[in-house]
């Protein structure tokens, strides 16, 4: 998490570079763009794209794929989030690994 001046991964909530009107995830690291391309063949670049493969995509797969990505909510309210909350009908834990939440 970044405290509201970094643009962070939308997946595992790194910091990735310096901006002081930064909105929460917005962006993809190489890491994660990575490994999520290695899991399901799809390349995502965006909120957009990430977003519309969790609404297509089965609840089991978006679980199994974030939890092996170590997705991390973050602290500040945000819409990847919000998503993945919804999809995975879980709550929204600020600042939790996902993995934590379904212990």
């Amino acid at each position: 998490m970044a405290h509201a001046k970094y643009e962070c991964c939308m997946i595992c909530d790194r910091k990735l570079w310096y901006n002081s009107f930064a909105k929460s995830k917005k962006f993809i690291c190489k890491n994660c763009a990575k490994e999520f391309k290695k899991l399901t063949n799809i390349e995502i670049k965006t909120e957009k794209d990430l977003v519309n493969w969790i609404k297509t995509t089965p609840k089991n797969t978006v679980e199994y794929v974030l939890l092996k990505l170590n997705f991390k909510f973050c602290f500040y309210p945000n819409y990847i989030d919000e998503i993945v909350s919804k999809k995975l009908e879980t709550i929204n834990a600020s600042n939790a690994y996902l993995k934590d939440i379904f212990k």
